[in-house]
């Protein structure tokens, strides 16, 4: 018994369908695992925080939904409490959210002499997962 081509071509119309009716979800990302030398104090820096703004989600980004986990460390200037600088320890994956990152925790002051020089923060930038 023969098959009609057109049997099997209705059959990939079908399966093709079912693949853009059903995405598959995506993963939202976990922060990663940072090793902590020992010895080091772990406390929350933010509640010495004097101004702590959240950074940006780019329009951008959110339209290309980029996501990523990224860590950062914040120089502190103990005497002032101004960030001085900012260094990235791990990439969210992307640049314009790790710069978004780097140009808000340049913003954050922290009360002066509380003993706070170097403090790492993890940054998620992550989309809400469609559960329909």
């Amino acid at each position: 018994m023969r098959r009609s081509p057109l049997v099997g071509l209705f059959a990939f119309a079908i399966s093709a369908q079912a693949q853009t009716v059903r995405p598959t979800p995506t993963l939202s990302p976990t922060p990663p695992f940072i090793k902590v030398a020992p010895g080091a104090q772990l406390r929350k820096a933010k509640a010495l925080a004097v101004n702590a703004p959240r950074p940006e989600y780019p329009p951008e980004a959110r339209k290309h939904h980029w996501v990523g986990v990224g860590w950062f460390a914040m120089h502190v200037d103990e005497s002032t409490g101004v960030v001085t600088s900012v260094d990235i320890l791990q990439s969210t994956g992307h640049n314009m959210l790790d710069r978004s990152c780097v140009d808000t925790l340049k913003k954050w002051r922290f009360v002066p002499h509380s003993g706070l020089k170097t403090i790492k923060t993890p940054i998620t930038f992550a989309m809400p997962v469609d559960k329909t």
